[in-house]
């Protein structure tokens, strides 16, 4: 777990080997990269916490044109975090980044970059800042602050029974024990941020449940008025994620799950609330129980 805690993913480390680094920067597949940190929490969540705490990043200096206090969505996937980014891309003050950046697998210099290209688009579109949504991105928010010191981020937070149901038709989360672990190590990587000024979470059963009670306060903690024409979000067509808004049949592949989301983008909000109820099996209600998922659930609030 010490082993695992002390790389330095900013950069994309070795983990005990060169070629793994290598198929990484080459195929770009940075959800292996999620799965070893999540591994590292699981491990030995304190000494993820220490190395974050010894690693002593400068503050990058802030240039003219910059885009001071960008927008960061982010949580554990199936959480809301798209919804969230339709809904605020509808406020006349922010610029949405319409596609996942995973800038995080990234050096240094390439994140600078993105950021300097996203703050040129939106002053293009005459929007006052930006916001990006990855939902993994919360394993980097002491880095992004120390690129954007006065950014802010949105954690997304759901009820892991529904967040595993759903993770259920995606590609790679077969596994009940994958799903979990998704759910529990994602929300523990951002739980230490929860208290930080910079930092929101909004659950998304409050959104649902009052959308413009729960997006009132959400633009508050950004400093921006509240605009209701932000529900609307679906009135304008979104090609975010796919190049036609038509809802699969079947979730066969990642492409399909890419063009779900786009359908869901183009949708009023909707209330998944509950659904593990029926797509659960009382074997999986049981793992779950038994897990420490459980404990974060009635910690965060959901159960007794």
């Amino acid at each position: 777990a010490e082993a695992i805690a002390r790389l330095d993913y900013r950069k994309g480390t070795e983990l005990g080997s060169q070629r793994l680094v290598a198929e990484l920067e080459q195929t770009g597949k940075w959800d292996v990269v999620v799965r070893l940190y999540r591994q590292a929490l699981k491990l030995d969540a304190a000494a993820v916490k220490s190395h974050h705490e010894t690693q002593q990043r400068k503050k990058v200096k802030f240039q003219t044109g910059q885009v001071a206090n960008p927008v960061f969505i982010v949580g554990c996937g199936h959480s809301g975090t798209s919804i969230m980014l339709a809904l605020l891309g509808s406020h006349p003050s922010f610029y949405p980044i319409q596609k996942e950046s995973a800038i995080f697998l990234k050096s240094d210099d390439v994140v600078q970059k993105s950021m300097v290209g996203w703050d040129d688009a939106c002053v293009k579109k005459n929007r006052a800042r930006w916001i990006e949504k990855t939902p993994p991105h919360i394993f980097q928010i002491s880095r992004f602050l120390s690129f954007r010191p006065e950014s802010q981020f949105i954690i997304l937070l759901r009820d892991g029974r529904d967040v595993v149901s759903s993770l259920k038709h995606r590609i790679g989360y077969e596994k009940f024990e994958d799903r979990l672990d998704r759910w529990i190590y994602d929300n523990l990587a951002g739980l230490e941020y929860w208290d930080h000024p910079q930092v929101t979470v909004v659950k998304y059963e409050s959104l649902v449940e009052s959308p413009v009670k729960e997006l009132k306060s959400i633009c508050r903690f950004l400093g921006e008025n509240y605009y209701k024409n932000m529900l609307d979000y679906h009135k304008k067509e979104h090609l975010w994620y796919s190049d036609e808004i038509t809802k699969p049949e079947k979730l066969k592949n990642e492409s399909d799950h890419k063009d779900l989301r786009n359908w869901q983008i183009n949708q009023p909000l909707y209330d998944g609330r509950g659904r593990w109820e029926k797509e659960m099996s009382a074997e999986e209600k049981n793992m779950f129980k038994r897990s420490v998922a459980q404990r974060y659930l009635e910690q965060f609030g959901y159960v007794q």
